[in-house]
């Protein structure tokens, strides 16, 4: 695990950890970066990183998409209405 992120007070995780949390690759991580379902990230001196309290949305994205087999696009739908 990286050291210890913090940006304005508030924790970051980098997406290699991230990643490393639910045996994800970094590739798909960086894919739903590419696709904008992380919401808000940070260039950090350990890489890029997502705010911890995101973790849950990381989550929920790869439940999705393993136990309802649906799309990046798909899942960027779903979000959205579970964001509302």
């Amino acid at each position: 695990m990286t050291k210890r992120i913090v940006i304005h007070g508030e924790q970051f995780v980098t997406f290699t950890d991230a990643a490393g949390c639910f045996g994800l690759s970094l590739e798909w991580v960086e894919e739903l970066n590419e696709h904008g379902l992380l919401g808000e990230t940070r260039q950090t001196e350990a890489g890029i990183a997502l705010a911890a309290t995101l973790l849950d949305r990381l989550a929920t994205i790869r439940r999705l998409q393993l136990q309802q087999a649906l799309s990046l696009p798909e899942i960027a739908r779903w979000l959205d209405l579970l964001d509302r």
